[in-house]
C-alpha cells in the first residue's frame, strides 16, 4: 500500500496534478486523518472519537463484516478515482 501511495504522489508532482491527489486519495487521506483526530483526542481531550482507530477498524468494532467495508472502500475509491480524472482533464 505504501508503494502505491508514493508512486500516486511522484505522478502527481510530475504531472503538476497535486491538487487532484487529494480528491483520488480521499480514502487514504480519511484513514490517516482518522489516526491523527484520535490520538489529538486522546493526548489533549482523555477522550477517544472512534472505537478504534482508524476509520476501517473502527466500522470493524461497530460490527461491519470485513467484506462490507471492503466493498465500501473500493466504491468511494473508485468514485473518487473518477472524479479526479474528470477534474485533471477540466482543468
Amino acid at each position: 500500500m505504501l508503494g502505491l501511495t508514493i508512486t500516486l504522489a511522484l505522478v502527481a508532482f510530475f504531472t503538476g496534478h497535486v491538487l487532484v491527489l487529494l480528491v483520488i486519495g480521499f480514502p487514504l487521506v480519511v484513514t490517516s486523518f482518522s489516526s491523527i483526530v484520535q490520538m489529538v483526542a486522546r493526548r489533549f481531550f482523555g477522550t477517544k472519537v472512534f472505537h478504534v482507530a482508524p476509520f476501517h477498524h473502527h466500522l470493524r468494532s461497530l460490527g461491519w463484516p470485513a467484506e462490507k467495508v471492503v466493498m465500501r472502500y473500493w466504491i468511494v475509491s473508485i468514485m473518487c478515482a473518477l472524479m479526479g480524472i474528470i477534474i485533471a482533464f477540466i482543468g
